[in-house]
């Protein structure tokens, strides 16, 4: 059974204080937008699978920067044939970052605290704090990239439901291509690594826009966990078409 993590007094109260003066700018300051999508699938062959996913992210511009999260969830029913019971699956990723722009308005220095589940990797469970470097490359207006290198520490429960903490290192890449009017695209790679572990995360998605609020998303994403031991790691592929809303 996978427990989940409850970050020490410590963490928590590290991350708000960075936190804390952000709550007075946000109060004045207008969102700039924001999605929020949503994925339902069913299978149905030698077991019966049912699986949700939502995904959302916002973005609010402050006068010397801004915040930002993500939240990527989903939750997965499998039940086998002839048989009442049924296995749960819960995967979830959510970060917050709050980014301050140096003298220079394409450098910035970031602060992001990640939260991470899921029982079917090697850390179950993962609460980090990242501070860090980015740079923004706008080659042209339709084309936008990000890249960013931070450390900071975490800490995980381990699948055999240890506990332990540990510095990591993070690199993280993002471009945005406004193909068209209606057509967007999207590349992320985002990559955690200690001593004992890396998580990778690569998402390349399409947006085709039906209204100026909907579009049809279609999304492949590539998830790995591997430990630097005899433990077995964790891939997973999926590709998706699902619903989103822009504000």
């Amino acid at each position: 059974m996978s427990r989940a993590l409850t970050p020490s007094p410590w963490f928590s109260g590290v991350i708000g204080l960075l936190l804390w003066p952000l709550d007075a700018t946000a109060a004045v300051t207008p969102l700039s937008s924001g999605e929020i999508g949503l994925k339902f699938s069913l299978s149905q062959a030698g077991y019966v699978s049912r699986h949700f996913a939502l995904d959302g992210n916002a973005t609010r511009v402050l006068s010397n920067g801004e915040i930002s999260g993500e939240l990527h969830a989903s939750k997965e029913y499998i039940r086998l044939e002839n048989q009442p019971s049924e296995v749960n699956l819960n995967i979830y990723d959510a970060n917050l970052k709050w980014l301050s722009l140096m003298k220079d308005p394409a450098g910035y220095f970031y602060v992001s605290p990640r939260i991470r589940h899921n029982r079917e990797s090697y850390y179950q469970s993962a609460v980090a704090l990242r501070l860090g470097v980015g740079r923004k490359l706008n080659p042209s207006p339709k084309f936008a990239m990000r890249v960013e290198l931070g450390s900071g520490y975490r800490e995980v429960s381990v699948r055999d439901g240890s506990e332990l903490t540990e510095p990591l290192v993070t690199l993280t890449g993002k471009v945005n291509w406004t193909v068209s009017d209606s057509v967007g695209a999207r590349f992320e790679m985002v990559e955690e690594q200690t001593r004992r572990e890396t998580y990778r995360t690569i998402q390349t998605s399409i947006r085709n826009k039906l209204t100026d609020q909907f579009a049809l998303k279609y999304e492949l994403s590539y998830k790995r966990g591997y430990p630097f031991d005899a433990n077995p790691g964790t891939n997973e592929t999926t590709a998706d078409v699902g619903l989103t809303y822009s504000f």
